[in-house]
């Protein structure tokens, strides 16, 4: 199992800078295909994103750990912020006019979807999410 740890500092900056390295990383070491790695690097950028912006973690240290197994890319998310467990986000109308659609919520809506057993725990002053995204196997 090829493995990819990732420090960062919460922000613009360095969630651009992680979220692209791992893409990358996916792609040419992992050999995972590009759907999967897409599918990653859009999850990461949402929940890091929102863990720095809405979580009150921006300048703070966070780690994401990549996994690639024959079937999956297992995530793992370790952030400061304010406990919030993305399972519990209201889920978003989908069907209402554009007057009446609430702003946000659409991301952490995404990351449900492209993710699988995503899971949650409030470790001491740290969230740890996990979950993994689905691959169509090694490239070749």
């Amino acid at each position: 199992m090829k493995t990819l740890d990732l420090e960062l500092v919460l922000g613009v900056d360095g969630v651009s800078a992680a979220v692209e390295r791992a893409q990358a990383w996916l792609e040419e070491e992992g050999e995972v295909d590009a759907r999967a790695a897409m599918h990653v690097a859009l999850t990461l950028d949402e929940l890091l994103t929102n863990a720095s912006t809405h979580g009150g973690a921006g300048g703070q240290a966070a780690q994401v750990r990549l996994e690639v197994a024959a079937d999956r890319v297992k995530v793992q998310i370790v952030d400061p912020a304010a406990e919030y467990d993305p399972r519990q986000a209201p889920e978003p109308d989908l069907d209402a006019s554009l007057e009446d659609k609430r702003i946000g919520g659409l991301g952490v809506h995404l990351v449900i979807k492209l993710s699988r057993d995503l899971t949650y725990v409030r470790d001491k002053d740290r969230n740890r999410t996990n979950y993994w995204i689905a691959r169509n196997g090694p490239r070749g």
